[in-house]
């Protein structure tokens, strides 16, 4: 009697439940319980089986019972299987997670290991410049303070000049050692000292000059640590057009074109023509290794009684979207 009522309960119970795995299966997407599923079943078909066979219904037959025993270590297997491999998988994803997280955290430490770096730079730089502003202080600008002093007094239009070339040599190195201590010095500040320094006292020669940059104030002319690079390249410009070519006047002058291109040239015209056959001297191949230190390009030409420099500067040299 108690086989009647509790063998029927279990395979009621077994089959409820693998309803159940099969609705989760249906949900979820889980081949697991889809295996269950079948292995309860297989479990519930058995054990009817046996039950019905111990009381007359079947024959027995080894055959049914092995099938629904294989089928369900089969099944068991198979669910330990799938079990293994998404633990495989789950440790691979929290490994290709851990690798991502290391290689933000290394670089986020090369960042912050470079801006260290560079504060170090800086530090050193700031240090030896004031060593150099000490020592300059002491030495050349004290001379160069005397002669400017001496001269200055002076009606003759020559001690004039001599006062005035060392007073912006007192300038120049001023300009040198604030331009290492702070890479952030105004392009177009850069343009008006060399104004005063060079462009004024060739003037006062004789030479006749025009100057015309006011079209680069409100635009961001170029990085900030090309500006004495730029200085030398025109210094030296003015130079060869001066004291080589003999020249009577000197054009400068700027444009930026639709491209937003920048282009910079300094025309020098009343003296010997520029040959460009003759072997650079040291003058333009230094004009050209600065242009190229500040990412620009440098071409000079021959014109008319002169030549002409044109240094270019692209968006992208510049900094500029």
């Amino acid at each position: 009697m108690n086989l009647l009522v509790s063998a029927p309960v279990m395979v009621i119970g077994i089959l409820f439940t693998a309803i159940h795995s099969f609705l989760s299966f249906i949900r979820f997407g889980n081949y697991a319980m889809l295996l269950f599923g079948v292995s309860l079943t297989a479990i519930a078909f058995a054990l009817s089986y046996d039950i019905l066979l111990r009381f007359g219904f079947f024959q027995e037959s080894v055959f049914l019972l092995s099938l629904a025993l294989t089928i369900f270590f089969m099944n068991v297997v198979l669910i330990f299987t799938n079990e293994v491999f998404q633990m495989r998988n789950e440790l691979a994803q929290q490994e290709l997670l851990l690798a991502e997280k290391l290689a933000e955290r290394e670089l986020e430490l090369n960042i912050e290991n470079s801006k260290n770096l560079s504060l170090i730079e800086t530090s050193a730089v700031l240090k030896e410049n004031a060593r150099l502003a000490r020592d300059l202080h002491d030495g050349v600008l004290t001379y160069l303070s005397v002669i400017q002093a001496l001269s200055e007094k002076r009606e003759d239009t020559n001690d004039k000049i001599i006062s005035k070339i060392s007073k912006y040599a007192s300038q120049e190195i001023r300009f040198i050692l604030d331009t290492g201590a702070d890479q952030y010095q105004d392009t177009f500040v850069m343009l008006s000292i060399f104004r005063q320094q060079v462009v004024e006292p060739m003037m006062v020669q004789g030479l006749s000059i025009e100057w015309d940059m006011l079209n680069l104030m409100d635009k961001n002319i170029l990085p900030a640590s090309s500006s004495l690079n730029l200085f030398r390249i025109l210094q030296e410009a003015f130079h060869n057009a001066h004291a080589r070519a003999g020249c009577a006047r000197i054009r400068v002058g700027s444009e930026v074109d639709e491209r937003n291109v920048l282009k910079i040239f300094i025309e020098n015209t009343g003296g010997s023509t520029f040959n460009p056959a003759d072997k650079y001297g040291y003058g333009i191949n230094n004009m050209k290794r600065r242009a190229h230190l500040i990412g620009a390009t440098f071409d000079i030409v021959p014109i008319y009684s002169g030549a002409k420099v044109l240094i270019t500067f692209s968006p992208h040299d510049r900094g500029v979207s």
